[in-house]
């Protein structure tokens, strides 16, 4: 965060939230779902900074149909371990041990994306099974845009849970003046490019960079002067305008898993 909000100084000139604003963003968000429409990409969702959702931690297997979903939740009854199931259908044991793996799933998530999951799991105790394999029909992202939604069987155990929660004002305070800097001067990632590369060609004009090892001398041309010039004001992809450093308003403005944990 430290690093971030440097970075974020350099971009934005300097420019600071009020205390008064960033309140208002938390009792505003503190009151919203997990996920959140992101205000810089408003057809995406983004997770609520003030709330960790509710986790689920699955195993999945995918079986290629109900009969033999329902013979694996029968030998799991008998030996429950669900990378040996997995090898009985043919698995090596590199794919049987990464189904062992827990997936982190948003509770919030899953019930967006597959209901009919969620629903069933909310009848299974940690470390059980779905009592019949699950139907899912989902498009596959690495198939054509045209391509129909695959339909496929899960076997799923529920291994444990997480409960939601709501962190307090002070633990996200620097996140929320992060967001809403960003979203103030959208542009601040290229200023501070800008910034930067003017700081490092100034360096190199007076020769105050000095790279010792003779192996890495080379860079200097290769690698760091190339890196500050093409980030300069008149680069080839064109420039951003410095944004103006804005005084703290007075008054608040008006991620192959469904459901994945996102970064």
């Amino acid at each position: 965060i430290r690093y971030t909000l440097e970075e974020v100084g350099i971009g934005t000139e300097g420019a600071k939230v009020a205390d008064t604003e960033t309140r208002a963003e938390y009792d505003r968000l503190v009151k919203e779902k997990s996920f959140v429409p992101d205000p810089l990409n408003t057809s995406q969702e983004m997770r609520n900074e003030t709330k960790l959702p509710e986790m689920w931690y699955l195993r999945t297997l995918t079986v290629p149909d109900e009969a033999t979903g329902k013979k694996v939740i029968e030998g799991l009854r008998i030996k429950p371990d669900l990378g040996v199931a997995a090898t009985g259908l043919g698995a090596n044991p590199q794919q049987a041990q990464q189904i062992m793996v827990e997936t982190p799933v948003a509770r919030e998530k899953l019930a967006q994306q597959l209901p009919v999951l969620e629903k069933e799991l909310q009848t299974v105790s940690a470390g059980q099974y779905t009592q019949k394999p699950i139907q899912v029909t989902m498009r596959n992202p690495q198939d054509p845009p045209n391509a129909p939604p695959r339909t496929s069987f899960l076997v799923v155990q529920f291994v444990r849970k997480e409960p939601a929660y709501d962190f307090k004002y002070e633990e996200v305070q620097p996140v929320l003046e992060l967001r809403l800097l960003s979203i103030k001067h959208k542009d601040w990632i290229a200023h501070k490019e800008q910034e930067m590369a003017k700081f490092t060609e100034d360096l190199v004009k007076k020769d105050g960079i000095k790279i010792n090892l003779k192996q890495y001398q080379s860079l200097l041309d290769t690698f760091i002067k190339q890196m500050a010039t093409q980030h300069l004001p008149g680069a080839p992809g064109g420039t951003m305008s410095s944004p103006t450093a804005t005084p703290p308003p007075s008054t608040p403005p008006p991620a192959s898993n469904p459901g994945a944990a996102p970064r």
